[in-house]
């Protein structure tokens, strides 16, 4: 196979975010900002993240044609929104502030900083998980497989440049010559500038030239065509199996020998008559059923939960309880499901009928129908040719392209699906839960008789959550889920809220702490920056070899007990000493691989809590929301606010120069919220 586009498209998405991580640097040092300053704008700044990211994605998986344009225009506005940032606002802020235009203390000052941060907010910050969103698109129905190729690329790419814009820092203050005219920040600015303009540049050509072939078929990955692999007669080539993840086997029950076993009668017509018409052999439906290689449809059962008498009565006629306390509809049945009350409100990835489900054609390659009921094999008349060419057909009398319908059967919520995603991107599925909660509650006021009523907006959206979200999936699958024990869901949440925070104490600050108060080169700034991508790539690489494995109560203790080491150390640092520098590399390398941890083990938490996708989406987007976001910004905003009062209170910040001493009350209070996170975590790591 060769070098697919999605590994250049992440390295360059990797190119554009390496300067966020000396960010906050760079606020301090160029920009002239005290760190009560920089605390709240960093505040501002995740708040800003988080909508920009929830609204990005939103309006992309609404498109329907014209993707190539949306992405080029938005990396035109990142390329825009980092030239008022790292280059425009830094170039004139010595003007502005040394020539006595304006002061930091007038208003006119804040305005420029305000607009530039929220340009820069709003576009440079979520380029992250649109990039993320159009990868996943891209691979089409092999993402259960090939996903997160993309993301060894991206990583070492990050940890090169990390380690290489301080080593061109060092080198600079080097061949400059005169110290005091010379400072290695000043080549921050122009640095970064080109790295996002080049970036930038890369993922608008691979928009403009690429993005046709998109979603991507078993030709342009190099795949031998063939049945899909899960079937019994599926053949799995040796040359396929290279492009696997080491850790995956393709499962196949009936070819454990490489061959077909005829004698298991699995295609027998009466047991399939069986299966689709008598109530007490109900089929578990799948992903991806079929009931050979090559038929062309599939129809599942709809099953809807039975919790609430009332909703009898908004069940078709033809609907038959079963044993099983759930409501079985008939396939030939004229009202198929239930329509979703509101329906036009809820998104077009969650889906309103139950029956709209996904096709296998006969070149293997899956691609939903949203707009055309599902027909049952035995009731397709004119055969497999004539439904495919009255499926195309449709599709050219609306107008809508194949490859467009393909983008849209490939929702960008199944990111928050995946266990190893990047801790931020679960939040983007907030968004439609957050809309559909306030439209229940709208709902609620106006209901009539013949409408359910519930206590409250939460246990409705609830009901209607465990029932219809699942995103990508043919209808609701749980009959009588087991109950979910909120008082774990609770303090899990409030565990990764005290890490997020706990985090930013740590982290924001981290390279401020390690340049201006120990006097460290950017040389060893940068290294440690790379250490701190590193330890993520290490936990990337062995995570699915003992994360389904793990004691949760032991793996808590020693993320919290390792991270009060980690504060405890930077207590005792000071500048021009040799054991700072061993301890500024191993130290940030320790405590980022912990909290990376911390959301792998939490994410794999909530798989055992929850049981059905659209919660573990819900949970994930809530849990994510509080530990990259919400946490980080109290955590931000309380590290500023002590560094600022600390450095007052002793009378050592002359010359906006910051002393050892300053973060004594950050690691202190970091030390207090991780004792307390611990004793908060005891509720959902530990088994009844």
């Amino acid at each position: 196979m060769t070098f697919p586009w999605s590994n250049l498209l992440a390295m360059s998405n990797a190119m554009t975010g390496t300067p966020w991580l000396y960010f906050v640097l760079y606020l301090h040092l160029s920009l002239d900002l005290s760190c009560l300053q920089v605390g709240l704008l960093m505040a501002y700044l995740y708040l800003l993240r988080w909508i920009s990211n929830n609204t990005v994605i939103y309006l992309f998986d609404k498109l329907s044609r014209h993707y190539s344009v949306f992405l080029i225009l938005f990396c035109s506005l990142v390329g825009f929104s980092a030239l008022s940032v790292f280059l425009l606002l830094s170039s004139y802020s010595s003007l502005l502030v040394g020539g006595y235009l304006i002061d930091h203390s007038s208003s006119y000052y804040w305005y420029i900083v305000f607009a530039a941060l929220s340009l820069f907010g709003a576009f440079y910050l979520s380029l992250g998980v649109l990039i993320e969103s159009v990868i996943l698109k891209s691979w089409g129905e092999y993402r259960m497989y090939f996903y997160g190729h993309h993301r060894p690329w991206s990583e070492w790419t990050v940890v090169l440049l990390t380690g290489l814009i301080g080593v061109m820092c060092s080198l600079f203050s080097i061949f400059c010559g005169d110290e005091d005219q010379c400072d290695p920040s000043d080549l921050l600015p122009p640095l970064f500038t080109g790295m996002i303009l080049l970036g930038v540049c890369v993922m608008c050509m691979i928009a403009l030239f690429k993005i046709q072939f998109m979603p991507s078929d078993p030709a342009s990955l190099g795949l031998t065509p063939s049945t899909p692999w899960l079937l019994k007669n599926a053949v799995v080539q040796q040359s396929d199996l290279h492009l696997l993840p080491s850790h995956f086997a393709p499962y196949k029950p009936y070819s454990l020998f490489g061959e077909s076993l005829s004698h298991i009668s699995e295609e027998n017509a009466s047991m399939v008559q069986r299966m689709t018409s008598h109530p007490s052999l109900i089929r578990e439906a799948s992903r991806t059923s079929s009931q050979s290689a090559y038929s062309f449809t599939a129809t599942p059962i709809p099953i809807m939960n039975n919790n609430n008498t009332n909703n009898l009565s908004l069940l078709s006629a033809s609907g038959t309880p079963s044993s099983y306390g759930a409501i079985i509809y008939s396939s030939s049945a004229t009202g198929s499901a239930p329509a979703v009350e509101n329906a036009g409100f809820i998104p077009p990835w969650l889906g309103t009928n139950p029956l709209v489900g996904r096709r296998l054609s006969g070149n293997t390659s899956y691609s939903y129908d949203p707009t055309t009921p599902l027909v049952d094999d035995d009731d397709d008349t004119d055969g497999d040719a004539t439904s495919e060419h009255q499926h195309q057909q449709q599709q050219q009398q609306q107008g809508i392209n194949v490859q467009s319908s393909s983008w849209d059967a490939v929702p960008s919520y199944e990111l928050a699906l995946f266990s190893f995603v990047p801790p931020d991107m679960p939040s983007i599925a907030m968004l439609p839960f957050i809309l559909h909660y306030f439209n229940t509650a709208t709902i609620n006021t106006t209901n009539n008789n013949d409408t359910p009523r519930y206590s409250t907006p939460a246990s409705a959206t609830t009901a209607m959550m465990a029932n219809t979200y699942i995103p990508s999936i043919p209808g609701p699958l749980l009959i009588n889920p087991p109950p979910v024990d909120d008082w774990k869901l609770r303090s899990l949440q409030l565990t990764m809220f005290l890490l997020g925070c706990d985090s930013a104490m740590l982290q924001v600050f981290l390279f401020v702490y390690l340049y201006d108060c120990l006097d460290l080169s950017m040389l060893i700034v940068g290294a440690t920056g790379a250490l701190v991508i590193l330890s993520n790539i290490l936990l990337l690489t062995t995570v699915t070899k003992w994360i389904h494995g793990i004691n949760f109560t032991r793996m808590t203790t020693l993320i919290h007990a390792t991270l009060i080491i980690c504060s405890f150390s930077f207590l005792w640092l000071r500048p021009h000493h040799v054991f700072t520098t061993i301890a500024a590399l191993i130290l940030p390398f320790m405590q980022s691989g912990i909290f990376y941890l911390a959301w792998l083990v939490a994410s794999d938490r909530i798989n055992t809590l929850v049981w059905s996708d659209q919660q573990r989406i819900f949970q994930r987007a809530v849990v994510s929301t509080l530990f990259c976001y919400v946490g980080p910004m109290a955590g931000a905003m309380l590290t500023g606010y002590l560094v600022s009062s600390s450095e007052v209170s002793s009378g050592k910040g002359s010359d906006n120069l910051l002393h050892p001493s300053s973060f004594t009350p950050v690691y202190h209070a970091s030390i207090g919220l991780l004792a307390f996170s611990f004793v908060v975590s005891w509720g959902w790591s530990t088994d009844d």
